[in-house]
């Protein structure tokens, strides 16, 4: 499984790399820890940023640990949970198994439902 884990990795930051993912927020760990300080006030000063952050994200505490989740207008619409790269891996590869070892746009579809990027 660490095997499939680093080989993923390489592969997405290639991918990445060649401009593949542009236009998706895909931060990373330190990128994602900044946005949970400034959408839960532990950061006393203003970013720019922020206006824009708690228009489209809030803050959701499970099971202890702070996640980012995508605001919706909608109540019937589930949680979509904001992921950084370094959790990338875990969201495909779940959704690969409760696919049914599906395809790409099966694995699509259940992604599109659970996660913002």
């Amino acid at each position: 499984m660490e095997t499939k884990r680093s080989q993923f990795r390489i592969r997405f930051e290639e991918h990445l790399g060649n401009g593949g993912y542009t236009n998706f927020c895909l931060p990373d760990q330190e990128t994602y820890q900044t946005i949970i300080n400034l959408l839960s006030g532990t950061v006393s000063e203003k970013h720019r940023s922020l206006y824009y952050l708690r228009k489209k994200f809030e803050i959701l505490e499970v099971g202890g640990l702070q996640k980012v989740i995508k605001l919706s207008n909608n109540p019937d619409d589930g949680i979509q949970y904001l992921l950084p790269k370094s959790d990338m891996f875990d969201a495909l590869w779940d959704a690969h198994l409760s696919t049914g070892h599906g395809g790409e746009k099966k694995m699509r579809f259940f992604i599109a439902d659970m996660y913002d990027n």
